[in-house]
């Protein structure tokens, strides 16, 4: 499903282009370089087969297109192809890569031409998975009708609009062409490749609509003909685009047509053959961290046993503060109490293990995990990026984590708050244990994906969120705000049945016990109503108390004097 699962030798990597903006890629291997680029609107994650056939030879790049995956979008109403082969230049710049062989996929195949055309002396060679040349016709289609704009709505329609959409295009296309002529010979994918691809979609929201227009702007009919770097054009007989090759003019010598039939894996081993054929540059640099970007949060990694952690970071002075999600959730949903920071404190936000991008090194076994676990992952991250110190802000059991961190080695946390403390009754843990995260399963018809919605959405409206009752209401001014529900929703996909482990280590922690053994000054932070943190305070006075609202940009403003001091 959607948990990234570590990977022995391919690892994930930032780097920042022009101070601005962040580009993720995949790296792999040693030797020549080679540089894959992959279709819209998916990431990087697609060429994990290629790479894998590839880094036993060559160093391998492989970047999210910017928009895409983890990458940051390009500035700009509509970014064109060229737009994005520039970017590229950019990219393999900051990378230190002079010349390349080029592979891409659909979307990715017309930068990689463009980019061939426009820097013909950076690329060995270009093999371009699936030319486009489009008609006026269907490219006007496409550009009035490819391209609905995504945005949450209240009701998580644009849930059950977007996994129809996934579908459908495995069954016509364009998928807005219900017709026999648009009909497509595939099988439909399972549910669970079905969310996969839907997980991808998500990742780039509604700068899905920039790339993947790009593509079918871009005139393959003009700038092929222009290569005069060698170039090989393939594509399989079930490819949409196969016909493509009978729109191109003559061609000249130092480009090839090579059709295949239905075997993906006869394409890439000839891909890989060709490549051979025309080695790039070797001695690639090695990768560097990611330059910081002034203003806001950058993305970066952490190395743990095991695996990687994504973190977002962000710049100031002093001692760091570590913002930390709840369960299920992701560094996203935490996103804007973390750039509160910046400018002030260093900050670091870390997908906890399981969460968001960042690998399971955890297991999945959810009676074994603690928040314990989770403060000894934290502690190996810390370490692996030089820190000894740091205040800790955690969000609801998160805090927990920081509490257990705290304890495993005296001197790290100096400063802890715990915002929205989970401070319940045994019974009512008990209850939450057995209640709160029920098994998540998909389904042909997508209607797992308004179970998830109404479950984020009803956490703001009851408690718990599943006690739909007079009872259960919560007596204050609702926050269901759309786009936060979304961000929820996309984290807890992300997580899936991890949620489980995640709820019940916070469901299992004595917080009534360890909060009155805390080796640290503990701040408790919430609206004034929050009636846990009332209960915690009148059990344990050396607790102190500090006001947040639902603004996560106001919180390090209430938060710094309690941390400075």
């Amino acid at each position: 499903m959607g948990i990234e699962i570590a990977h022995p030798t391919i690892r994930r990597h930032f780097v920042t282009v022009g101070g601005e903006r962040q580009v993720h890629y995949r790296r792999a291997g040693k030797g020549p370089a080679v540089v894959l680029l992959h279709q819209s609107p998916t990431s990087s994650r697609e060429h994990v087969p290629l790479i894998e056939r590839l880094m036993g030879d060559f160093t391998v790049i492989a970047p999210d297109t910017p928009g895409n995956g983890l990458s940051d979008p390009l500035p700009g109403e509509q970014p064109l192809a060229a737009d994005y082969a520039h970017a590229l230049a950019q990219t393999l710049d900051a990378l230190g890569i002079k010349r390349c062989g080029l592979f891409g996929t659909h979307t990715g195949g017309v930068t990689a031409t463009e980019f061939a055309r426009l820097y013909p002396d950076r690329v060995s060679v270009v093999i371009v998975d699936g030319i486009t040349c489009w008609t006026e016709g269907e490219r006007a289609d496409a550009v009035a009708n490819y391209f609905t704009p995504f945005a949450p709505s209240w009701d998580g329609s644009h849930l059950t609009w977007l996994w129809s959409r996934m579908r459908e295009q495995t069954i016509f296309f364009p998928w807005y062409e219900k017709s026999l002529a648009a009909r497509l010979d595939y099988d439909l994918p399972s549910p669970d490749r079905l969310h996969n691809s839907l997980l991808e979609f998500l990742r780039s929201g509604d700068e899905y609509r920039k790339p993947y227009k790009a593509a079918f702007l871009f005139k393959g009919e003009e700038s092929i003909p222009a290569l005069t770097c060698p170039a090989h054009l393939m594509a399989l007989s079930s490819d949409v685009l196969f016909g493509h090759f009978d729109r191109l003019p003559s061609l000249a010598d130092n480009i090839k047509i090579e059709r295949f039939g239905t075997s993906r894996s006869e394409l890439l081993d000839r891909a890989v053959a060709v490549l051979g054929q025309y080695p790039g540059q070797d001695g690639v640099p090695g990768p560097d961290a990611p330059g910081p970007i002034v203003g806001r949060t950058w993305q970066d990694y952490a190395d743990v046993d095991g695996g990687q952690l994504h973190m977002r970071r962000g710049a100031g002075s002093g001692r760091p503060v570590l913002v930390q999600h709840d369960a299920a959730s992701d560094n996203n949903v935490v996103r804007m109490a973390a750039e509160g920071f910046v400018g002030k404190r260093p900050v670091i936000a870390f997908d906890l293990p399981g969460n968001g991008e960042s690998d399971n090194t955890i297991g999945t076994d959810k009676n074994a995990i603690t928040c314990t676990t989770y403060a000894e992952v934290t502690r190996q991250a810390l370490a692996s990026m030089g820190l000894d110190d740091v205040d800790y802000l955690g969000t609801w059991g998160s805090g927990f984590t920081g509490l257990e961190l705290a304890k495993m080695q005296p001197g790290l946390v100096k400063h802890l708050v715990i915002a929205h403390v989970i401070y319940h009754p045994d019974a009512l843990r008990r209850e939450l244990l057995n209640n709160y995260t029920p098994e998540l399963k998909t389904d042909w018809w997508g209607g797992y994906l308004l179970m998830c919605w109404h479950a984020m959405r009803d956490q703001g409206l009851y408690w718990p969120w599943y006690n739909r009752t007079r009872d259960g209401i919560i007596q204050r001014e609702p926050y269901v705000d759309p786009a936060m529900v979304h961000r929820r929703v996309v984290s807890l996909m992300k997580c899936w049945n991890m949620w489980q482990a995640h709820y019940g280590a916070h469901w299992k922690y004595d917080a009534q016990g360890e909060l009155g053994r805390a080796p640290i000054p503990v701040a408790l932070a919430g609206p004034d109503n929050h009636p846990g943190i009332g209960d915690a305070l009148k059990d344990h006075g050396a607790l102190q108390r500090v006001t947040t609202g639902n603004d996560m940009t106001a919180w390090a403003g209430a938060l710094l004097s309690f941390l400075d001091s």
